[in-house]
């Protein structure tokens, strides 16, 4: 059957919603229904002309739009305009034809809202997998639909206002709910709490308890709308034995039924709650998150209507609960993985040297910063006599705390490899099989040690992939790179490591680095680099090795700018 009323507010609505926007427009529309004692279910052919002639006449007294516009407008609803298929409807028309209900919350509100003013959602379809909200909405529509559907057919003035402020104020809830639900979509346990305060003048009712089950079972106030009411414990148990019901019922309970109004009508009115309650538990996949109570004044009982639309306001404020509940746990979590690598950072640089040795002709400086609680980063050096010292510096793959289980493990191989007075060409061989046998596929070391002899000027060093030494020398200013390498440790057995010697001269400086200091990045992405490293230490001549790591830190702080270090940085100098 032809639904002739839709056509018409078809041919209204739209030119001027799109003139006056969606709030001025139904604003205008409501108000000129209202006054004609139209009805918007059963508008005729001589309705509509008396309809457009008036909205009109109000556009034009109020200036709501200029005379271009209205001269549209007009032409727009001219009767004469309307087409037989406009006003009969294409009975061809199937439900892919319609047009599907918008996911996004304002959209929505929107789509329904229109769909109300029309007194149908004939020429809306759920889309194939519907959203929980588009089907709650759905559902909440047809309700607010059918409830005034015996008003339909009262063309008379009360009848149609009565019918128009239904609508109106169920659109009113529904708005509320909605907005309700957007703002509890948050990860922030306390944000929760707060927005929950709305919750009386979102359900329409006088009072709103929420209570949560801990991790030990026990039900607690979450928010309680009556001031005092957490902290009074006989109101606290009363409430928590109400959402120990619900989930012994698995379901909706109400203070009229003869079991609980029995049980507890006395205490909840000594306690100052009104008889009239409900109990709604909050479930996701069968797990009892908690549950909300609502208590009101008045005296009728809740129709099923009511309760539904309190339960579904409950489904979104479950959701919400979980998401905050699980991200609490995740922070948790977090919090105490942070303690354990703090603690871990806290082990791991007392594995470091803390003091260095002091040698006649040999001065020496370390820094060392972990990019977070635990670093891969290792440094060591160890006096064998008055004129020889040993040293290592080891970057292991990654962070956090396997890292610093592996960078322990370079430590006490180094030093007992020193014991057993193994030549460092010895050393690394079986440091890098006993590495290869141990650590996961993805993890490697890069290393160097050596030895200085400061009698003799030499220096002796192994590099297992690791960054080119820097040695400046003193009588020219000039600097070389010890760029001789074998492979990194810990990824291929039997290999052979090959010593290099290097003489050392009084005023050489000898540089030997991580590459957190290298690959320390600006705020456009650009790499600190080898060549700014070397431009920095040739810059500062007669520096002592502490300055000149104080030196070279500030200029990499100073480039990275606002980004944060994302590797280990270590620095060992030695100054001749």
């Amino acid at each position: 059957m032809a639904d002739f009323s839709r056509a018409y507010l078809r041919r209204v609505k739209q030119p001027l919603f799109s003139k006056l926007g969606s709030s001025q427009a139904k604003s205008l529309l409501f108000e000129v229904f209202c006054e004609l004692n139209l009805s918007p279910f059963n508008l005729s052919a001589s309705d509509y002309h008396i309809l457009v002639t008036v909205l009109e006449e109000r556009l034009e007294q109020r200036q709501l739009v200029n005379a271009k516009m209205l001269s549209h407008l007009k032409g727009d609803w001219s009767v004469d305009s309307v087409t037989e298929i406009e006003v009969l409807g294409d009975e061809s028309e199937t439900s892919s034809d319609k047009e599907e209900l918008p996911s996004e919350p304002e959209s929505l509100c929107e789509a329904i809202s229109d769909a109300a003013i029309s007194g149908s959602l004939a020429g809306f379809r759920l889309p194939s997998n519907p959203s929980p909200m588009q089907q709650s909405v759905l559902q909440f529509m047809q309700l607010v639909l059918n409830t005034i559907s015996t008003l339909k057919e009262q063309t008379e003035g009360p009848e149609v206002m009565r019918a128009n402020e239904l609508v109106a104020a169920q659109l009113e809830r529904y708005e509320r709910i909605t907005a309700f639900s957007r703002q509890i979509n948050t990860l922030d346990m306390e944000y929760l709490r707060k927005k929950l305060a709305l919750l009386p003048y979102v359900l329409g009712v006088e009072d709103v308890a929420v209570l949560v089950f801990g991790a030990d079972g026990l039900c607690e106030p979450f928010y309680v709308s009556v001031e005092g009411a957490e902290s009074d414990l006989g109101m606290s148990m009363l409430l928590a034995s109400l959402a120990e019901e619900t989930v012994k019922r698995c379901g909706v309970i109400s203070g009229f039924e003869p079991e609980f109004a029995s049980s507890y009508q006395d205490v909840i009115l000594d306690a100052g709650f009104s008889s009239n309650w409900l109990a709604i538990p909050l479930l996701i996949e069968d797990v009892f998150l908690g549950a909300v109570i609502v208590f009101d004044d008045s005296n009728d009982l809740y129709t099923e209507d009511e309760v539904n639309v309190i339960v579904r306001v409950c489904n979104h404020m479950a959701s919400a609960l979980q998401s905050c509940l699980q991200h609490k746990n995740v922070g948790l979590l977090r919090q105490r993985l942070d303690d354990e690598l703090q603690g871990v950072g806290s082990v791991q640089e007392k594995l470091l040297p803390q003091t260095l040795p002091k040698t006649r002709g040999c001065e020496i400086a370390a820094f060392y910063k972990p990019s977070g609680r635990a670093s891969g980063d290792y440094y060591d050096v160890k006096k064998i006599s008055d004129t020889v010292i040993s040293f290592m510096v080891a970057d292991v793959s990654g962070h956090g705390a396997p890292a610093a289980v592996v960078m322990a493990m370079c430590k006490t191989a180094f030093r007992l490899f020193l014991k057993q007075h193994l030549p460092i060409s010895k050393m690394l061989p079986q440091f890098n099989d006993f590495l290869c046998s141990t650590l996961n596929p993805e993890m490697f070391v890069t290393a160097v040690a050596g030895r200085i002899d400061i009698q003799s000027g030499v220096l002796e060093y192994v590099s297992a992939g690791h960054c080119p030494a820097i040695l400046i020398r003193g009588a020219t200013g000039k600097h070389e790179l010890l760029t001789n390498r074998d492979v990194i440790l810990g990824v291929l057995p039997n290999q052979t490591y090959n010593s290099t010697s290097v003489p050392l001269r009084k005023g050489d400086r000898l540089v030997f680095y991580t590459d957190g200091v290298t690959e320390a990045v600006d705020e456009d992405g650009s790499a600190f680099g080898t060549d700014m490293l070397i431009e920095t230490i040739e810059n500062a001549p007669s520096l002592s090795a502490e300055e000149l790591i104080g030196k070279i830190v500030t200029t990499v702080i100073d480039f990275m700018g606002s980004v944060d270090p994302d590797d280990d940085i270590t620095l060992l100098v030695f100054s001749f």
